[in-house]
């Protein structure tokens, strides 16, 4: 099993390291300001327009329903008007069909004989009997005497109706003069009722006219209880008028609607604009005009007119514009009401989004007072931490101190045994200088390392590095160990601190000694390698043959501070250090160990 080591090892002291007087808040963000209506411009722009565009949305839907409803009404008000002209043609049309039928029936007779003729009377009030709506029908002669009626025996006592305008208006009718004349509405004085005449010039056989006139009296109530029928709401007004503007027809009645002021000019100003189109003229009369927009309040009626040009007569129609605005009003009251409805569940939309709001930041400013603390309690335990890592390096470094005075003893030693060889005495003594300056390194490169200071670089041989570890520690690994150190020929140097690489190799060697009670070979080899990307690395390995790791101790060999080894025996900083030295040179650590057949521990680093 094989674990490649690239993480620093100094990041687990690092991060458990916080500088003192930095107070754990500071490295949490600012909290955020508490949201709701005392924030400016947080909640008053969405508020304003929930309220505002709704309310708009409403008065823009009351102006387009009144535009429709307007729309609707004159279209509606123009048909009626268009049944009231076609219903007061066909009356006026019978009407003066009755007397085109009086006028041949008494076409060949002379005046004398139609005052005498039992058979015109007997005529006349058969006629009268058989033509609904119509009130009587008459005969008057050139000198305006009435000599006939159907409502009266014969014979009768002529009567004076010189004077009478339906009679005048055919005094001196030329013969291409064919239209009939429509009366002024008068009481009748056999029945008492309302009625209009409709008269015709009496013609001869060559269609001339002789003075005398054929009338016939149409009964206003007829008209009005149609009009009752058809009218559009209680308040309208509809009339029969005349060219003069004598009202022929009226519902209802003057004493219970009269008139407006000045409504009688604008009618006949309608009137006259149907007579020059001969279509249904609209137009809204009474004080303060209305057409366009929303209603005027002022405005009284909505009036239409079309006129009969033949009879000289019209038929006007004036909507009572109150109808229009209680329709109109009911309308934007519903729009009103539900826009109201809207804001209301806007707005309290928003104060829930806001109460929502307030409690999120409650509970943000609770989790962050919390995180406070307990990023307190870490720096206090990251500071106890420390001093338990520092008395850990401590002792790391006596082992590596103690693995440098035994050297130094063993050298006493040997010095001691072969004191009458100057030759051997000055290389060990040699060797102990080097042992002391290299134990004087670690302490510096240890206070380095506390420091946070780059390790010095100089180039190291490989082959002479490994003779002074057969050298230094080759004697002092025990019986039935063995220490063979092989390197390639033409192994181009190393960039590095030599004491501190000698010392990786002194641990790892230590380690490898460790881990073979039974004892066996250490091998540490070095060589080239080519990577894939063409790149040149040295590589450095340190094998023995003793019980290996279990995976799960191999995951952790590298950790600071770990170790299987017994109290007294380790410290758990060799692999650790040497991971730490193979990454600061660029390069890389990995552990190969299978339980039961030993160990590889390879350093890679740029050639």
């Amino acid at each position: 099993m094989t674990v490649s080591l690239a993480e620093p090892a100094r990041a687990a002291l690092e991060g458990a390291v916080t500088p003192v007087g930095r107070r754990a808040s500071d490295r949490l963000p600012a909290p955020p300001e508490p949201p709701g209506f005392t924030s400016p411009g947080t909640f008053w722009p969405l508020c304003v327009a929930v309220v505002v565009l709704p309310l708009l949305a409403a008065a823009v839907a009351a102006w387009l329903s009144w535009q429709d409803l307007q729309a609707d009404t004159e279209s509606r008000l123009t048909r009626t008007v268009d049944l009231l002209h076609e219903n007061t043609l066909r009356s006026l049309e019978s009407q003066e069909a009755y007397l085109t039928a009086v006028n041949r029936f008494i076409m060949d007779r002379t005046w004398p004989e139609i005052s005498a003729s039992a058979d015109v009377a007997d005529f006349l009030a058969r006629l009268r009997d058989s033509a609904p709506g119509t009130s009587a029908i008459g005969i008057i002669s050139p000198d305006g005497m009435l000599l006939h009626i159907s409502s009266r025996a014969f014979p009768m006592q002529p009567v004076d109706r010189s004077q009478r305008d339906y009679f005048q208006a055919h005094q001196g009718a030329r013969v291409d003069d064919v239209r009939p004349a429509v009366g002024a509405a008068i009481t009748g004085r056999v029945r008492g009722r309302r009625i209009f005449p409709v008269s015709h010039p009496r013609r001869g056989r060559e269609g001339r006219p002789d003075g005398g006139v054929i009338w016939a009296t149409s009964d206003v109530d007829a008209f009005a209880n149609f009009y009752a029928s058809i009218v559009i709401s209680p308040s309208d007004t509809i009339q029969l008028i005349r060219q003069d503007g004598r009202i022929l027809v009226r519902h209802p009645a003057a004493p219970e609607a009269p008139e407006e002021a000045g409504a009688h000019e604008d009618k006949m100003a309608i009137i006259a604009t149907s007579a020059r189109t001969g279509r249904v003229a609209l137009a809204y009369v009474g004080a303060g005009n209305s057409g366009a927009g929303l209603p005027a309040f002022g405005a009284n009626r909505l009036v239409a007119a079309r006129w009969l040009d033949r009879y000289g007569v019209a038929v006007i129609y004036g909507l009572h514009m109150d109808e229009m605005r209680r329709i109109w009003g009911r309308r934007a009251a519903g729009y009103a009401a539900a826009a109201v409805v809207v804001v209301a569940l806007l707005l309290s939309l928003i104060r829930l989004a806001q109460i929502g709001m307030r409690r999120e930041y409650v509970a943000l400013a609770r989790a962050r007072a919390e995180t406070v603390r307990r990023l307190e309690a870490e720096i206090r335990l990251h500071e106890t931490a420390r001093i338990t890592a520092l008395g850990q390096i401590t002792a790391g470094v006596a082992h590596d101190m103690n693995n440098l005075i035994q050297s130094v003893m063993a050298a006493s030693r040997l010095i001691d045994r072969r004191a009458q060889e100057p030759e051997k005495v000055r290389s060990l003594a040699l060797m102990m200088r080097e042992t002391a300056a290299r134990g004087a390194r670690i302490a510096s490169r240890m206070l380095d390392f506390g420091r946070q200071q780059p390790m010095r670089e100089e180039p190291v041989e490989l082959q002479a590095a490994f003779e002074r570890l057969q050298e230094t520690v080759g004697g002092l690994l025990g019986s039935g160990i063995r220490l063979v150190c092989e390197a390639e020929p033409d192994l181009p140097p190393l960039r590095a601190d030599g004491a501190e690489f000698e010392t990786v190799l002194v641990n790892l060697v230590i380690n490898a000694r460790d881990a073979m009670p039974d004892g066996g070979e250490v091998r540490v080899t070095a060589g080239l390698q080519r990577a894939e990307d063409g790149a040149a690395r040295l590589r450095v390995t340190v094998a023995d043959a003793g019980t290996g790791m279990t995976p799960e101790v191999l995951r952790q060999a590298s950790e600071p501070f770990f170790t299987t080894k017994g109290s007294g025996r380790g410290t758990g900083l060799g692999l650790s250090m040497a991971r730490q030295f193979a990454e600061n040179l660029g390069g890389s650590l990995a552990i190969e160990s299978t339980l039961g057949q030993g160990t590889r521990v390879t350093l890679s680093f740029p050639a």
